[in-house]
């Protein structure tokens, strides 16, 4: 056998190694308020793709290059009038979990700020602005989600659904329409617990 082909054999052995375990994301269905709340170290921005690099810190990873429009953890959701031009890395394949943008485009993006090094991946809130529904929308501009963080939206998983009057929660029933809940209301503090920002969604 031959050097090249002994060399080709040990890189295939350490590709697949690496990638041999597809991304695993928590399976438990998460709202979006979930993710604006567990922001406390990281970040909730709209940006446009600018573009994507390869990442010195990290051969593993690539580095997307942009511009902040408009930043949801900031008092009021702070807009940027000049272009603030931020580096945000990720894993280059999904099977690491690596998320993907597209150039052009303007996204809602979440994800973790450590030693001034963003960072989001797959299992993060990451949505084209474009294909927001006009309360999620809403949520962001007006605050919704960011005054929710004393309250947790708890679906049914794997057949367990929690009781109705868990405390500080708003609980999804069984035949409740989850991606309704999650696309088109929130769950925030009313009185002493916890209560349906509208009445969308809901069975009487």
């Amino acid at each position: 056998m031959t050097k090249s082909v002994i060399l080709c054999v040990v890189l295939t052995i350490i590709y697949v190694c690496t990638y041999s375990e597809a991304c695993t994301c928590n399976p438990e269905p998460t709202h979006p308020q979930a993710y604006f709340c567990g922001s406390g170290q990281g970040f909730v921005i709209k940006a446009k793709i600018l573009k994507r690099e390869g990442d010195n810190r990290n051969s593993m990873d690539v580095a997307y290059t942009v511009k902040i429009i408009q930043d949801y953890t900031r008092p009021g959701g702070r807009y940027y009038r000049r272009p603030s031009i931020q580096r945000i890395h990720t894993a280059s394949d999904s099977a690491a979990c690596g998320a993907y943008f597209r150039i052009g485009e303007e996204y809602i993006i979440t994800g973790d700020i450590r030693n001034q090094y963003w960072s989001t991946n797959l299992c993060s809130w990451n949505f084209q602005s474009s294909q927001l529904t006009p309360y999620q929308k809403d949520a962001l501009e007006m605050g919704y989600y960011k005054q929710t963080c004393g309250c947790v939206v708890r679906p049914c998983f794997n057949g367990q659904c929690y009781p109705p009057s868990y405390q500080n929660s708003c609980v999804l029933g069984p035949n409740d329409d989850v991606s309704c809940f999650f696309q088109h209301n929130s769950c925030r503090r009313q009185g002493n617990d916890c209560a349906w920002h509208t009445a969308a969604c809901q069975r009487y």
